[in-house]
């Protein structure tokens, strides 16, 4: 039975429904609903380092997203001593986050932010925070403009690309007056770097800078005059905008974007013959400290020409990638700070660099190997997936580390009593958003897996641990994961291969190795959601109008057997009308939610 007739899908209108009347013809009062004691669990998760700044004297400033370093709650800013640990004398007041890091000879930190306290916005969105305890700078004017990136001369000029007038203001770092006499526009800008000589590379979404044409990069003299004898092309398209500029001592640039890496010429913008660069999508780029090398971070696979996760060092003479130095970090990296010989620090999403836990920040070696210190962020883990298994015990996944202080990488189980197993720990590399449950051994789990830039991943829990043999890489969206009553595993979404081979929209997996078995249903679009009947027949429901080998909107009954659509069952939504929700109850009866006006007849 499908369950509704009205506009909207069941659940949605329904619940409006009941709300209305109450609210309308009776006299309702509402009842507090009090939590059980159990569960009540502090879950952690990685923080995000998007931005790194290093002072006079060694320490570091850190900002991105996170509210505890080490231990110590800090609101998305902290700074590290030299030897690595947190000060805990520097704590800015309570931010946003922030992106934009640049540090002045005298110890300041200039940072792209909104600053929050009990009374509203504290601070500028680009503030000047004091060497000493990081408070903000009150006689610092600034601008209240939302700055995209910033950089800075060696004597007292801040130069910030300014989102709001798309422009680059100079700005004193000592007064933050802004000098009105140096103009230079461009819409979008993304970037910014000052060479040796002084002078300013600008890239971004643009086609021109201050009147002249220019494809997306450009060079400006220190008193903001475009220099017209420089012009570089940069591969991809118009739309393919840089995010990431570097310069070496030689006056050249480095140029990164969703096109990889490319090397111009400092006097005129020619593209250097020797260098060669491979498509990766690059967000950030910091030249070595010795010069050798330029470190690349941002979301790839590939680069230089060699594999390599998100993270990459490659020649700065030919653009490859130096043998031996593969750090591989399990999601993107934002950030990079080289140092003293050859090593570096690297911030991003990541929770994990090669087989060692790092929490949005790690150090690396000359060999791109983690080292101390070991400093660790954190953040309030979410829940994105709750099953109850039969023994009356909870699966709870989502994207964590950490369970009241113990080691839940992302899935976890509560007893019957809501409190924590702390015997069950399978540890799964992905943000959990799936849980589909077989018995009280054996459950299947999905998500996104950041480390293999798939879009989604199906991993399978048996006994308490991961098995090896069985998983499925998806390429795209997965909307939705199921278990039959026999054990069978279905998945449906918007993919088009499983494990490489080519299964679109719906598919069922094989019990060996997650591969998609011989199951011959199709749709021609977006499978959302899967239910089995009492005979463990299939009800799928989605955006398809074809599915099985029949003509269906947006809902179908399946042969476990060959994948058919049966031909005597079609509630009949109306045309563009979708299921975006299955459930069967103990009767048999199917309740399907979505988007549509008629459903049944």
């Amino acid at each position: 039975m499908v369950s509704d007739k009205r506009g909207g899908g069941f659940l949605a209108v329904s619940a409006r429904l009941a709300a209305i009347v109450c609210a309308v013809m009776f006299s309702c009062t509402a009842k507090a609903q009090t939590p059980l004691p159990n569960p009540n669990l502090n879950l952690r998760t990685n923080g995000a380092v998007y931005a790194m700044a290093a002072q006079v004297g060694g320490a570091l400033i850190l900002a991105g997203t996170f509210d505890e370093v080490d231990g110590t709650p800090r609101n998305n800013m902290a700074r590290l001593n030299p030897d690595g640990s947190l000060d805990l004398t520097w704590n800015p007041p309570p931010n946003n986050g922030a992106s934009v890091l640049t540090s002045g000879p005298d110890g300041s930190t200039y940072v792209n932010t909104t600053f929050l306290g009990s009374g509203g916005i504290l601070g500028t969105r680009f503030a000047k925070l004091t060497k000493a305890t990081g408070a903000i700078d009150p006689d610092w004017s600034g601008t209240s403009d939302f700055v995209a990136a910033a950089t800075s001369d060696s004597v007292d000029s801040l130069y910030a690309v300014s989102a709001s007038c798309d422009c680059v203001r100079k700005i004193s770092m000592t007064s933050g007056e802004i000098d009105f006499a140096f103009g230079v526009s461009a819409y979008h800008m993304a970037a910014i770097v000052r060479n040796a000589r002084g002078a300013l590379y600008i890239a971004g979404h643009f086609d021109n800078v201050s009147g002249v044409p220019r494809n997306r990069i450009a060079k400006v003299s220190a008193s903001g005059q475009v220099i017209q004898t420089w012009i570089a092309n940069l591969p991809g398209s118009a739309d393919d905008a840089p995010t990431a500029l570097a310069t070496d001592l030689a006056g050249n640039v480095y140029v990164g974007g969703p096109f990889g890496v490319v090397k111009l010429a400092g006097s005129n913008g020619a593209s250097m013959p020797q260098w060669q660069n491979s498509t990766a999508n690059v967000s950030t780029l910091a030249l070595a400290a010795d010069g050798s090398t330029i470190f690349a971070g941002g979301s790839f696979t590939e680069i230089g020409g060699q594999s390599r996760l998100n993270v990459a060092r490659l020649s700065s003479q030919t653009g490859l990638a130096v043998p031996g130095w593969n750090a591989s970090a399990n999601s993107t990296v934002s950030s990079l700070l080289p140092v003293s010989g050859n090593k570096l620090f690297i911030g991003g999403q990541f929770d994990h660099v090669g087989d060692q836990e790092r929490t949005g920040i790690a150090a690396l070696s000359a060999q791109g190997i983690p080292i101390a210190p070991l400093v660790e962020t954190l953040s309030r883990g979410q829940v994105e997936a709750v099953a109850a298994q039969p023994n009356g015990s909870v699966l709870v996944g989502g994207d964590f580390l950490r369970a009241d202080g113990l080691p839940r990488r992302n899935i976890l189980r509560l007893l019957a009593d809501g409190t924590l197993d702390k015997e069950w720990n399978p540890s799964l590399p992905f943000k959990v958003e799936r849980i589909a449950i077989h018995d009280d051994t054996m459950l299947y789990a999905s998500g996104w897996d950041p480390a293999v830039l798939r879009h989604s991943i199906v991993a399978r829990v048996a006994h308490g641990g991961v098995d090896a043999g069985w998983i499925a890489y998806v390429d795209s969206w997965l909307n939705s994961l199921a278990v039959d009553g026999t054990g069978r595993v279905y998945v449906g979404g918007a993919f088009s291969t499983i494990n490489n081979i080519a299964k679109r929209w719906i598919a069922r997996l094989s019990p060996s190795n997650g591969d998609p078995d011989t199951w011959g249903a199709t749709a021609n679009s977006t499978v959302a959601a899967i239910a089995f009947g009492p005979a463990n027949e299939i009800y799928a429901g989605g955006f398809f109008t074809q599915i099985g080998g029949q003509s269906r909107q947006g809902i179908a009954r399946l042969s476990p057997v060959s994948g058919a659509a049966d031909i005597n069952w079609n509630p009949d939504i109306n045309v563009n009308g979708y299921v975006s929700a299955l459930a069967i109850n103990a009767l048999g009866d199917l309740y399907a939610g979505g988007q549509f006006g008629r459903i049944g007849g």
